[in-house]
């Protein structure tokens, strides 16, 4: 991670990303085998973070453009896993808000791994839907009947909540609720993302390439719809569009083509496309069905992360999971015995998220800390360097996750796709 420390975002950044990963320790999360100590003299000073993890072989996007066949047993092969690993990272209080194929990589045993927990927020209450936090009210700044961008958020709410904020998530795979600046947010964010990584298996494209925040809202609108607002024009009274903070906001929706304008069969906007008709006519059903489940655009009615591991079309991948309780079960028949239960990350864990008054050095010095749980550091102190004396732990890379899956378990053919593209 080259400029770690340019701006004090990318430092808590920097941080995030190892401080989550040296917790989160599951077959379908990358592991870090090490971050590497910095030259002796430089710890006040350097400016770079180099973190090794385990080897993979490709990511899911280079995959999803190769001309490799995927067949259905090989998208839900795939989907379970990530699947898996959200229900992990859900249990112990982690929104990844960053889930897309190039964050999704896979070695060529077609283990299926999440990294970049930069944008991972944690602890901030996971309801099914929403309620993680306090977002901010889009602001009304032109008189267009687009709803506006939303605001920063308000200085007077929580430490731990401030830092949640509805940019998150490569555009093409974020959540209605995002887009809206709804006033909570929580798994469902990274549900449907994963619906959309689901979808691009399938059809072998983005499912809403939108060009911008207001071009994916209608893209979405257009295919999906929106729920019934039960008749009539549109108005401030639309329970179907409650979670919506803005008026103006619902009222744009219902506009949209697809967006159901007054309701009734005297409505001006074409209805839905469907979600059928983005994907190819051979389809299985229960992909379909799984796809429309997770994405549903009311955040409260979207399958969560264990109904959708129950789901028909992941039948027979793996063992029971323990769903979104925390539990470590994980990828597949390689399981996750050897590894210590995950427990739910606590504020003490990412204090440094709502500590405005933490600078560049206090954050530094929290990456050396966190450096001192790997070989690189214990090395250093076994030298004599100055600096790691009490910090370095004991000197062992955190334990490698078993494999997500065993090899008899792996569909015909994903290992060829797979090292087709290895990168």
């Amino acid at each position: 991670m080259a400029g770690a420390f340019d701006s004090l975002a990318d430092a808590r950044r920097a941080l995030r990303e190892v401080r989550l990963l040296r917790c989160l320790r599951h077959p379908n999360v990358i592991s870090v085998r090490d971050v590497l100590a910095p030259p002796p003299g430089t710890l006040a000073t350097f400016e770079a973070v180099y973190i090794v993890y385990e080897l993979m072989d490709a990511d899911l996007h280079a995959i999803i453009a190769s001309p490799q066949p995927l067949a259905p047993d090989h998208w839900s092969f795939f989907a379970h896993q990530l699947l898996a690993a959200l229900a992990a990272c859900h249990g112990a209080g982690v929104l990844h808000r960053d889930i897309k194929p190039g964050n999704l990589l896979v070695n060529a045993a077609c283990d299926l791994k999440v990294a970049d927990f930069g944008l991972a927020r944690v602890g901030l209450g996971m309801e099914r839907g929403g309620g993680a936090a306090p977002a901010a009210t889009p602001a009304s700044t032109s008189s267009s009947s687009a709803p506006a961008p939303a605001a920063a958020p308000a200085a007077a709410a929580p430490a731990a909540a401030a830092f949640m904020t509805e940019y998150v998530v490569t555009r093409w795979y974020r959540a209605p609720e995002l887009l809206l600046g709804a006033e909570g947010y929580g798994p469902a964010v990274d549900v449907w993302a994963a619906g959309c990584v689901l979808g691009e298996l399938i059809k072998r494209k983005p499912l809403f390439p939108g060009r911008d925040y207001l071009d994916q809202l209608a893209r979405i609108v257009a295919s999906l719809g929106v729920p019934d607002g039960g008749g009539g024009a549109p108005s401030d009274d639309d329970p179907a569009l409650a979670w919506v903070p803005s008026a103006r906001a619902r009222a744009y929706i219902r506009g949209l083509p697809g967006g159901g304008g007054g309701g009734g069969p005297s409505s001006s906007t074409p209805p839905p496309t469907g979600l059928a008709a983005l994907l190819p006519p051979d389809t299985p059903p229960a992909a379909l069905d799984l796809l429309a489940r997770m994405l549903t655009f009311d955040p409260a009615a979207r399958a969560s992360v264990a109904e959708c591991l129950a789901h028909p079309f992941l039948a027979g991948l793996g063992e029971e999971e323990e769903g979104e309780d925390g539990g470590g079960g994980g990828g597949g028949a390689g399981g996750s015995a050897a590894l210590p239960p995950l427990r739910p990350l606590t504020a003490a864990d990412v204090a440094f998220e709502g500590d405005e008054s933490l600078g560049e050095a206090d954050l530094r010095a929290l990456v050396v800390a966190e450096m001192g749980h790997y070989p690189s550091a214990a090395a250093a102190a076994a030298r004599g360097e100055p600096g790691w004396e009490g910090l370095a732990g004991p000197g062992g890379a955190a334990p490698a996750a078993a494999d997500a899956a065993d090899a008899a378990d792996v569909p015909a053919g994903l290992s060829e796709a797979v090292a087709a593209v290895r990168l």
